[in-house]
């Protein structure tokens, strides 16, 4: 009597094919990159790579959360009521899927690019550049998240299923992509000049950050 549970339970299991497990994982591996940079790296660049004061890196993190805040139910309602559906042939959530993707291609990228008149207005023009493009990538963000996350009652009908899919993305994917992050950050040169206000793009460092990014965005 207790072994049929667990036939039933592998049979729900393999019902979800390890192709649709892959695709479905690769769909948000821009988002995992940039998260992984955003918790762990963005608060030391803005602080020790652009110079900024503590209160002026804490403005911006704060200002992608409540972006972030914002934005995740209003696109949850959107999709839910079948918004988008014009975007992409009918199809709203791979619509709303490439309206995030390039608003994070723009957004986050930018952040590591030079603060153009950044020296003429000061402080406040530091806020306004790079809270600009945060508020940008965030929204993004939060566009592809949640239109990637819908897509899951529609690949998997159990809740079995389901929690094995997500791990695909959650779990494996994303653990490669932070150590990654961790092991590109671990090997920058101690040496390298940190610019007040602007990192020019012939900077070493934002050479890698952009080509590194550049590769997940045409991954993806």
């Amino acid at each position: 009597m207790k072994s049929a549970p667990s036939n039933d339970f592998h049979q729900e299991k393999s019902h979800v094919k390890l192709k649709i497990k892959i695709c479905y994982s690769v769909g948000h591996v821009l988002n995992d990159f940039c998260s992984s940079l955003w918790f762990t790296y963005l608060l030391v660049y803005f602080q020790y790579v652009l110079n900024m004061g503590s209160t002026q890196a804490g403005t911006l993190l704060l200002i992608g959360q409540i972006i972030d805040g914002l934005t995740t139910p209003l696109v949850g309602l959107g999709i839910g009521k079948g918004k988008g559906k014009a975007l992409c042939c009918g199809r709203p959530y791979k619509g709303w899927h490439i309206i995030g993707t390039i608003c994070t291609i723009l957004g986050f990228p930018a952040l590591f690019l030079p603060c153009f008149g950044c020296e003429k207005y000061g402080q406040w023009g530091i806020l306004l550049w790079y809270g600009t493009f945060v508020a940008l990538a965030q929204i993004g963000w939060a566009i592809v998240q949640i239109s990637h996350m819908a897509l899951i009652p529609i690949l998997a009908k159990t809740d079995n299923q389901r929690i094995e899919i997500s791990s695909y993305n959650r779990v494996k994917l994303t653990l490669a992509l932070s150590m990654n992050i961790f092991f590109m950050c671990a090997h920058y040169s101690a040496s390298e000049q940190l610019y007040p206000y602007a990192v020019p793009f012939a900077d070493a460092q934002s050479q890698r950050l952009c080509k590194k990014f550049a590769l997940v965005a045409i991954y993806k």
